[in-house]
């Protein structure tokens, strides 16, 4: 192709072909959609709490903080739903990555060495991809997730190739879906929700000092135990089933 068709592919890409996809992927997986917006929204509904506090002398600078870094993870998991919807392959497994990345750090403030990180935190001595295996005391979930989400992010040999459509001859340009790569945004969409359901119940946990009640958590004494509510639960163990659905195909048919 020329300059000028190349440019008139990735115009039409832009603005026809990212919306066609989403008006498909919206009808076939509204469900899934539905239930990753109810996620975020109850992520947010906790952060609010925490930025709009009518004492904010009792709001900590670590708890404000935490609160600003989580906004930024969600607005970013918000980002990847979105070019989920318009059938992007692994640009949105990178945007998940980078929010796990923020859900770790702020999980390690409130870890056995959470004073020490904070500290190292608001110097500018720490980063997100050094709090895992921190995070993942509090959060073992983050732990496969992350691997997961890694293998995708660096480029190797297996994660090349499939932008070539052997049916069609010919190489995807941008986002848009078919119906052999509708696949990959039901492995998307696991992920994603799965990841949500982390965020929520993380949220509660790290921030349950300024909640009426929790839905994942019950307080006993100084200590916080797993203890989901029936609906809740349901939620949860829904996004699990998937996520692990997700990972078997994935096995089977690889990246």
């Amino acid at each position: 192709m020329r300059q000028e068709e190349m440019e008139a592919l990735v115009n039409d890409v832009v603005f026809n072909s990212s919306v066609n996809a989403q008006n498909k992927v919206d009808v076939k997986f509204e469900d899934d959609i539905k239930n990753c917006i109810h996620i975020l929204g109850n992520v947010f509904a906790i952060l609010d709490r925490i930025i709009n506090h009518t004492d904010q002398s009792r709001v900590s600078d670590c708890d404000f903080d935490s609160q600003m870094i989580l906004w930024q993870g969600g607005s970013t998991l918000i980002g990847s739903l979105q070019l989920i919807r318009q059938g992007y392959v692994f640009e949105p497994l990178f945007l998940m990555r980078n929010s796990i990345e923020s859900l770790s750090m702020t999980l390690s403030f409130y870890g056995r060495s959470g004073e020490k990180l904070y500290k190292k935190f608001s110097s500018q001595q720490l980063s997100g991809e050094k709090c895992i295996a921190e995070a993942k005391k509090l959060m073992k979930q983050i732990g496969p997730i992350y691997g997961l989400l890694s293998e995708v992010t660096h480029p190797s040999k297996k994660t090349l190739g499939h932008f070539y459509m052997k049916d069609r001859g010919t190489l995807l340009v941008g986002g848009g879906v078919t119906d052999k790569t509708l696949y990959r945004v039901k492995f998307n969409l696991a992920v994603i929700n799965f990841l949500s359901t982390i965020y929520w119940s993380s949220a509660e946990l790290i921030f349950n000092d300024y909640l009426d009640s929790c839905v994942f958590w019950k307080k006993q004494g100084d200590l916080m135990k797993w203890h989901p509510a029936s609906k809740e639960k349901a939620v949860y163990l829904r996004s699990h089933t998937l996520f692990k659905e997700a990972l078997a195909e994935q096995a089977k048919i690889g990246f």
